[in-house]
């Protein structure tokens, strides 16, 4: 016959079952994207360990959590944003309080809502993911970089025109040299209005100028 618990085994299974339902922060993978509003649905994707009352350890997911709003970094007027798939790893972090009125106000607000560290309160900033998506290693390590599957564009306000390449120094300086060379080593012909020039640029600037964009760009 198993024991009687005792009031030290209520009181801890008690707290137990209440950490059960008070979350902190884990990793999530994103269902949906919703551009507009800048929130996704996540599934978190570490299951809940359950003891059954048979003393049985069970593990459960945990339900897709809807409207989560997107942390982008920002400040100071400036902000940055990227583009997100479905797939894509997040952090979710569960706000000790709700957050519903302050996000609809911006102001101090009361939480409505007395639920404590709640899995509606989650917000979620991207992350790198588990180990399968490892970054390249640096090289030089004194270097910061971005990796990108496509072009990176600064802007400096939305609706502006399209983003436009930045030219690289070394090869606006190498096209501005072959041009000079071009006249250095022209001989003027007397009486002959600039042919013997035309020809000798279209001669060495047949490709002229070159594609100076930058694939790669550095800033001191």
């Amino acid at each position: 016959m198993p024991a009687e618990p005792t009031e030290v085994d209520v009181i801890r299974s008690a707290i137990e079952s209440r950490l059960l339902d008070l979350h902190t922060s884990m990793p999530g993978r994103v269902v949906t994207y919703y551009p507009a509003t800048q929130t996704a649905d996540v599934q978190p994707v570490i299951k809940r360990a359950i003891q059954s009352y048979s003393g049985e350890l069970v593990h459960e997911e945990l339900p897709i959590i809807h409207n989560v709003p997107i942390e982008w970094p920002g400040g100071g007027g400036y902000a940055m944003q990227f583009p997100v798939m479905s797939g894509d790893f997040v952090w979710l972090i569960f706000s000790e309080a709700a957050t519903a009125m302050w996000r609809s106000t911006g102001q101090i607000s009361e939480p409505g809502d007395l639920r404590r560290h709640d899995l509606s309160y989650a917000c979620a900033i991207f992350v790198r993911g588990p180990e399968t998506k490892v970054l390249v290693p640096l090289a030089p390590s004194t270097e910061a970089r971005m990796d990108c599957p496509g072009p990176f564009v600064f802007s400096s306000a939305a609706g502006q025109a399209a983003a436009q390449f930045v030219a690289s120094a070394t090869l606006v300086s190498a096209a501005l040299q072959a041009l000079k060379a071009v006249f250095d080593g022209w001989t003027p012909v007397a009486n002959d209005g600039g042919a013997a020039l035309k020809t000798a640029l279209g001669l060495a600037l047949s490709s002229w100028p070159p594609n100076l964009a930058v694939t790669k760009l550095k800033a001191e």
